[in-house]
């Protein structure tokens, strides 16, 4: 899990419990020159990464690795297409679920419907919120079948899960974005 900056989220800790934090392969979050070439810092991300699945946690008790695909705190950055083909391959590897928070960038804000799709790497679920209903109180998770058949009828539920007047506010933003296909790639 990534976090939001020291000085954006002051006296948040302590996280809880059995949830862990990485770096995001970013020359500022590594203490590294801004001139850093790209392949270093996910090579460093990567590393940390691999530290804290064999000196904090174990890999068969992660239960999901979550990341935003484009960093929306401390400035805009996506991450690097190789950073999550490499989240992709470790969380193959040992059965965790990889999960991109899309609250920020997804929707049509970047271009494309989700950030993600500029990678072509394929999460096991998609969170995504404020573009859903532009800006109205609505969120979404998207899943596959089988991931989503483990959960229990009932069991999800959240603060944003809809109301009408967000529902009839996302679907306009749905009608709008179909009828206007430049409105996305002009993000």
């Amino acid at each position: 899990m990534l976090r939001p900056t020291i000085p954006q989220s002051p006296n948040k800790l302590p996280y809880q419990p059995g949830t862990f934090v990485t770096a995001f392969p970013y020359w500022h979050q590594l203490g590294v020159p801004p001139d850093t070439p790209e392949a270093t810092l996910v090579s460093l991300a990567l590393h940390q990464l691999d530290l804290v699945l064999a000196q904090q946690t174990a890999p068969a008790e992660t239960a999901a690795i979550i990341i935003e695909p484009v960093l929306g705190e401390g400035g805009y950055i996506p991450a690097p297409t190789s950073f999550l083909s490499a989240l992709r391959t470790t969380c193959d590897k040992h059965g965790i679920v990889l999960i991109f928070d899309e609250v920020q960038s997804g929707f049509g804000r970047c271009g494309k419907y989700f950030a993600c799709e500029w990678s072509g790497v394929r999460p096991d679920v998609i969170v995504f919120a404020k573009g859903l209903a532009n800006g109205f109180p609505l969120s979404g998770v998207v899943s596959s079948k089988d991931c989503m058949d483990m959960m229990p009828p009932g069991t999800m539920g959240g603060t944003y899960a809809g109301n009408a007047v967000s529902c009839a506010a996302a679907v306009a933003c749905v009608e709008v974005m179909e009828v206007s296909p430049g409105l996305i790639t002009s993000a």
